[in-house]
């Protein structure tokens, strides 16, 4: 059937003239290259999903591992806010905890809370932030699925803005989880103190899951320690470090090549030291980009403890040096060292570590 047709095409051709055959070959070569285009221009278009997909894929594993990341973070914070909570408290119980974390929170100086939530007794006489008269009945309602929500209004006397102010922000970060729904202000056109109506909203989870009993012939768990915590010159191994939005990998002779996959990256590598000592840390590395800094910080509060310094980014090898004082008087994990910023694509290459005490130095 298809030479048969084909055969006839052939016939049709031979009997054109030779300029309806050329009008009829450059007809079919027009019609060749649009083919082409609309099958270059499709597969364009699958590339260019597909490439999107892979953005999109990578974006969310990074937020992934960056959530991972914090995990442990997110649980010591929830469970010091669960321990102020129990699905089997009745009304008159949560009411009269919220009564005492408002009471202390309006102290000049709270005192502070035991393991069960329950307010110190200081024996202090520094007087009150703010006064609060009285407080009356709240009203419990059922929030949601695993938690419950009492709502209690309560007047501030008159006082000045600032303490207002400042009784607020306390509230705001009670370990109770205390909502403010409503703030109504007044002051008397001749002065200078205000007043104040405030609407609060105790949210009262089902509390922390409690933990399985420990057999009392099981092994007692032993702490990890930080991977580093010698000093002098360190072994660099990328099983040590600690990467968010990046990766890190041994290279050759014990270097170290970190490759940046998104902006605002953290690197660091968690190292124990004694508190309370001075101490200096040498490292060699280069980057390519100029928008790494490097220091020394605190793990898991990520709090400096060193000027952020520059990076060149001119990918050659410098070294560069870090001087800080451990806190506190016990062992603590720092993040030394520790890198931030950059941006996807940038590369760190680290050739050589060492940390020694600002003693060490000058002997």
């Amino acid at each position: 059937m298809i030479p048969d047709f084909m055969e006839k095409i052939f016939q049709a051709f031979r009997k054109m003239s030779e300029r309806e055959q050329r009008l009829a070959l450059a007809t079919a070569a027009v019609v060749l290259l649009f083919l082409v285009f609309m099958a270059y221009q499709r597969a364009q278009e699958r590339l260019d999903s597909l490439s999107r997909e892979i953005d999109r894929l990578e974006e969310n594993l990074m937020t992934q591992t960056r959530l991972l990341a914090h995990r442990d973070i997110i649980e010591s914070e929830y469970a010091a806010i669960a321990a102020q909570h129990s699905s089997e408290w009745s009304e008159a119980e949560i009411h009269d905890r919220l009564r005492q974390e408002i009471y202390r929170l309006a102290r000049n100086t709270p005192p502070p809370l035991d393991e069960n939530g329950i307010p110190v007794p200081t024996g202090s006489g520094d007087g009150n932030l703010v006064e609060i008269p009285s407080l009356g009945q709240g009203q419990m309602s059922e929030g949601g699925q695993g938690y419950r929500e009492y709502r209690i209004n309560f007047r501030v006397p008159t006082t000045r803005l600032e303490n207002i102010i400042k009784f607020l922000e306390r509230l705001h970060n009670s370990p109770q989880s205390l909502r403010i729904d409503a703030l109504d202000l007044n002051r008397s056109p001749e002065s200078e103190l205000v007043s104040a109506s405030i609407d609060i909203t105790r949210i009262v989870a089902d509390g922390a899951a409690a933990l399985p009993a420990v057999p009392a012939d099981a092994p007692p768990v032993v702490a990890t320690a930080a991977p580093t915590s010698d000093l002098g010159r360190i072994t660099l191994n990328a099983d040590d470090w600690q990467a968010i939005g990046a990766t890190v990998e041994n290279a050759q002779d014990g270097v170290l090549d970190i490759r940046l996959t998104a902006a605002a990256a953290e690197v660091y590598m968690p190292y124990n030291l004694p508190g309370g000592g001075e101490y200096e840390m040498l490292i060699n590395m280069g980057a390519t980009s100029p928008t790494l800094t490097m220091g020394v910080g605190t793990e898991p509060a990520g709090q400096a403890l060193t000027s952020m310094q520059p990076l060149d980014g001119d990918g050659q090898q410098r070294q560069y040096q870090a001087q800080f004082t451990a806190p506190g008087n016990a062992p603590t994990v720092l993040r030394c060292p520790w890198i931030r910023g950059g941006e996807p694509g940038a590369v760190v290459r680290i050739s050589g570590l060492m940390v020694r005490a600002v003693s060490e130095v000058y002997q």
